[in-house]
């Protein structure tokens, strides 16, 4: 282990620097995989609980779809212009 050094600035504040490198970053799937398969796993996630919440008020899955596209269906469509 390399010791780290005090990097003395102009300001009041002290930053510390290490004389080794740092290692490139880590990914599960790839640097854009990652983003995108958290967004599934949130989407997913978010679903499920609505689902649950919906069938502890006595509602179907199917029940919780056709409002899911009552109240989404219009930002998918789009209307005439008048």
């Amino acid at each position: 282990m390399r010791p780290f050094r005090i990097a003395h600035t102009s300001h009041s504040t002290c930053h510390f620097t290490s004389s080794t490198t740092m290692a490139p970053p880590t990914y599960i799937i790839s640097r854009m995989g990652d983003p995108i398969f958290a967004v599934i796993i949130g989407l997913g996630a978010a679903a499920t609980r609505i689902n649950r919440e919906q069938k502890e008020k006595g509602k179907t899955t199917e029940q919780t779809i056709e409002a899911g596209k009552r109240r989404f269906g219009s930002l998918f469509t789009s209307k005439p212009a008048q």
